[in-house]
């Protein structure tokens, strides 16, 4: 990176204060009220990752340690191919149906996750560690929910302001982590059923409030243009 040099910014060399951007980033979420929805949304939804590096704790006690590195080359695999699949079907809906109805879809099944985790694992005689594999082809979709989230927000906002709603989106995601540490001290204390269970209910409670929002595409009255993609946003 040392021999790549960065234009400076023709608007300026203006550096906002961290206060300033924590400022803009309330007052988008104030008063923007779709995107307001949208960042409540997106919280819910984001709190399957504070479960995730405890998929392969709970995994464990039902696992084989003589087989365990091939469980976890699995799952690694399951998980990406997860990701493939999802991403074919997750593109055909929302080019026919719009970005609003994917973001559904995608957090309903990810709220799921926890669940059907916590039911392989009480599998009697540990049978269920065979098909351990599923939840992490399911979390192959978090990713995948990020990106048609973002792609949601670039067609939700004006074009000249895509850079402030996609910061702000970060930041939004961001908020749940403070939680992370928390999640894992409940798990000792009180077992994973109770905790995963719990983020099971937020991450669902999500789902069912993407039926307030609206979708971008009917709302400015073009019902067949293509999602916007945010990378050529962005770029």
């Amino acid at each position: 990176t040392a021999l790549v040099r960065e234009p400076a910014d023709p608007r300026g060399q203006h550096r906002p204060r961290v206060s300033e951007v924590f400022l803009d980033a309330w007052e988008l979420f104030r008063d923007h009220r779709e995107f307001r929805r949208l960042a409540i949304v997106s919280m819910l939804f984001i709190s399957v990752q504070l479960a995730f590096p405890h998929f392969q704790r709970l995994a464990r006690d039902g696992l084989d340690d003589s087989v365990e590195k091939f469980h976890l080359m699995l799952w690694v695999v399951a998980q990406n191919a997860g990701f493939g699949v999802f991403s074919l079907v997750s593109g055909r809906i929302a080019d026919a149906r719009g970005n609003r109805l994917v973001i559904r879809l995608q957090v309903l099944i990810l709220s799921t996750t926890p669940l059907l985790a916590l039911a392989l694992a009480s599998l009697p005689d540990r049978s269920g560690a065979t098909l351990f594999w599923l939840p992490f082809a399911m979390l192959g979709l978090t990713p995948l929910t990020f990106r048609t989230i973002n792609n949601y927000v670039l067609e939700l906002a004006p074009p000249e302001q895509h850079p402030r709603f996609i910061s702000t989106l970060n930041l939004v995601l961001a908020v749940p982590f403070v939680a992370s540490p928390l999640v894992g001290l409940l798990i000792d204390q009180l077992g994973f059923l109770l905790v995963f269970t719990t983020i099971s209910g937020v991450v669902c409670l999500g789902g069912l409030l993407t039926f307030r929002m609206t979708e971008p595409r009917h709302e400015h009255g073009d019902k067949n243009s293509p999602p916007v993609d945010i990378d050529e946003a962005l770029q």
